[in-house]
């Protein structure tokens, strides 16, 4: 039957196909070892014989079976895909925080040798950034991606390798001793498991006990069905409904698609801020000081993505007193300069899906990949504005705003309601839906805004050249479109949008 299947589908049996020793062919013992058979087979296309390499079975493989582990070696010759971009790095961040101490010994040393060179802030970052990747490169380094389940213990390993190896000792004490250890490791796999899962549950309960409820879904969704992430090309609808799979197409489709949605026909060219010979000092803003640049990173969060520079925020927090003034040094040349680094304005994002079958662009939500050295800056930005524009936004703003969010006003509709219906009068309610509202924000009205709102000079000018000179591109697992430039709209993933949203709604809605 197996021989009629291969003939009318055009399968080989790749176990036929070398010599080799009996030990290596056969799939399957009988108890007792007094018999064994070829029960186990892998066919591939006719086409692909000569990509087989090897096939053996393995009998030492400890996979708690009567059947021994049957592997084939594969050599296959794919087609070069263009956009095509390397895995970015998984540090090992549990490595970095056990070994604290060396870290910043190491970085204290590399960023103070640095601290007296001049340039501007694209040579200056660009040697902090040697001076962080190289530290924990060489005593950190990358996440080992071990197939294995979160329980799976040290100890547990230990007892599947002693197991492994009473497993072909054909006599009574090694298969007393193996079914011993085997009934061992099940025991403590299934103690673990327990444990891990109550450990996940209690935290689940914090999590809705506080209010984080991102995190309790978070980790809710550990819990349950693991999406495959892995490339699934179900191809996306080009703009005449018609459904591409070719990789190239989709990058270009993406790319499109983000051009004209943050694109517009009267781009400005500049956006250039009145000379700084016509504004006085007192308004040009202060110099950036070391304990705002230490206040920003400490209210980043751990373990968040790196950014197109593959730097983690995590060793950001792990800089001394030398790395702080380096990395302030760098921060003022910035704010006085006005000139980004160019990692500090490329932006990549992640389309991740809306809905199960997302076919269209517009399916699925992007978010952000943003350096961290960036969102330091950006975070002291903030600090400075948002004093300035709390004044301005009234009563009625809610969201984005400290004490003020949106479900204070939807607690606050819900009692007019009820009030409403109780004495029988009828409640009139206006919604209005700003269709990408972030996404088509105008630079040139909010840099008139920011300047009528008292924004101090260098703090705009900063604005101004991030939006002018930013740049986005889109990864689609490990493929990526090129960099497109932005015409409209407050940048993604930015902690500065809400609060420049905010500004530009509330003069809008007054202008109106």
């Amino acid at each position: 039957m197996l021989i009629d299947f291969c003939e009318r589908n055009g399968l080989i049996v790749t176990n036929t196909w070398f010599k080799k020793p009996r030990r290596r062919l056969y799939t399957w013992k009988a108890p007792g070892d007094w018999r064994r058979h070829q029960l186990d087979y892998i066919l591939v296309k006719h086409r692909f014989r000569n990509s087989v390499k090897d096939v053996k079975t393995l009998p030492g493989a400890d996979i708690d079976s009567d059947h021994n582990l049957l592997v084939a070696k594969f050599r296959t010759r794919l087609k070069k895909i263009i956009g095509f971009r390397k895995r970015r790095p998984r540090w090992d961040l549990e490595k970095l925080y056990a070994q604290r101490q060396s870290v910043q010994e190491t970085l204290e040393e590399k960023l103070g040798a640095i601290e007296g060179e001049s340039g501007n802030a694209e040579a200056q970052w660009n040697d902090i950034k040697e001076c962080m990747l190289d530290t924990i490169s060489d005593l950190v380094g990358k996440v080992e991606k071990i197939a294995r389940k979160p329980w799976v213990t040290q100890e547990m390993m230990s007892k599947m390798e002693e197991r492994r190896k009473w497993k072909n000792v054909n006599n009574e004490e090694g298969r007393r001793k193996y079914r011993r250890l085997r009934n061992e490791l099940k025991r403590a796999t299934d103690r673990a498991k327990k444990e891990y899962l109550e450990k996940i549950c209690n935290e689940i309960m914090e999590f809705q006990r506080t209010g984080r409820y991102d995190l309790m879904y978070m980790k809710t969704k550990e819990l349950g069905w693991k999406e495959n992430h892995g490339i699934q090309n179900v191809g996306i609808e080009d703009s005449q409904g018609n459904r591409i799979v070719d990789q190239r197409q989709v990058l270009k489709i993406w790319e499109n698609y983000i051009s004209e949605l943050y694109d517009r026909p009267n781009r400005p060219e500049t956006l250039e801020v009145e000379p700084e010979e016509e504004v006085d000092t007192d308004e040009k803003g202060p110099y950036i000081l070391q304990s705002e640049v230490e206040k920003a990173i400490k209210e980043m969060r751990k373990g968040k993505a790196t950014g197109d520079d593959d730097v983690p925020g995590d060793v950001l927090k792990l800089l001394g007193e030398g790395g702080l003034k380096t990395l302030t040094k760098l921060m003022n040349t910035i704010y006085e300069s006005g000139e980004w680094p160019k990692d500090f304005t490329e932006v990549t994002m992640i389309a991740l899906k809306k809905k199960t079958k997302a076919t269209k662009c517009s399916d699925h939500r992007t978010i952000s990949l943003i350096a961290h050295t960036a969102k330091i800056i950006a975070k002291i930005l903030k600090r400075r504005i948002e004093r300035k524009i709390e004044d301005i936004l009234g009563e009625d703003q809610f969201g984005f705003r400290r004490g003020k969010g949106t479900r204070d006003a939807i607690g606050m509709m819900r009692i007019i309601a009820e009030r409403t219906l109780e004495i029988d009068e009828e409640l009139c309610a206006c919604f209005i839906d700003w269709q990408k509202a972030f996404d088509r924000l105008n630079w040139t009205k909010l840099m008139q805004i920011l300047k009528e709102t008292g924004i101090d000079w260098r703090e705009r000018r900063l604005i101004s050249k991030l939006y002018m000179d930013q740049k986005v591109r889109v990864r689609l697992d490990r493929w990526e479109t090129r960099s497109v430039k932005i015409g409209r709209g407050v940048r993604q993933g930015c902690c500065l949008s809400p609060i420049l949203f905010n500004l530009y709604s509330k003069c809008l809605t007054k202008e109106a």
